[in-house]
């Protein structure tokens, strides 16, 4: 009697821990938010570039311990005000996961090229988008942007691309 009450305990036990995993476990294809970027795991740069004329470069490298997901665009605002919109024509695809010390990259239009409505910007707040790119992570990082920098009515980025040259291409 004594064996198979423990054996009856050891089988509720395990079927409660394996229960408990599949819960947490993501179903095959599908990624759970917590392998989002976000500026806790990440370090997000901007630079410019010399070509094309009116661009610079947002980067984030991932500093994590584990895998994260660049989804969709970064959400930009210049000095906590004025929003970027999103070059749709720029997606070639839906996230881009890096590993540890890999990079992506988002291109950054400042202005159209012959626009005089330009105005002077030293900071843009990132802002990572989530899997179903319905809602933000909440945490917006500030970065400084290039001395020098314009922002104009046009401004846009571009959706997360996984080299340099396909984030310039627009």
């Amino acid at each position: 009697m004594i064996h198979r009450t423990c054996t009856a305990a050891a089988l509720a036990a395990a079927t409660v821990a394996l229960t408990a995993t599949a819960a947490s476990a993501a179903p095959d294809g599908y990624v759970t938010k917590t392998d989002a970027c976000m500026p806790a795991n990440t370090t997000v740069t901007v630079q410019n570039v010399e070509r094309p004329i009116n661009h610079l470069i947002l980067s984030v490298t991932n500093r994590g311990e584990s895998p994260c997901t660049a989804y969709y665009y970064p959400r930009l605002r210049f000095d906590g005000s004025v929003p970027a919109s999103v070059i749709g024509d720029s997606s070639p695809q839906a996230a881009v996961t890096l590993a540890r010390g890999e990079t992506a990259y988002a291109a950054i239009i400042t202005s159209a090229a012959d626009d005089p409505r330009v105005t002077p910007a030293s900071t843009v707040e990132v802002t990572f988008v989530d899997t179903d790119n319905s809602n933000d992570d909440g945490y917006p990082t500030t970065v400084a942007l290039p001395d020098g920098t314009e922002i104009g009515p046009a401004a846009a980025v571009t959706y997360w691309e996984s080299d340099l040259s396909s984030a310039l291409g627009f």
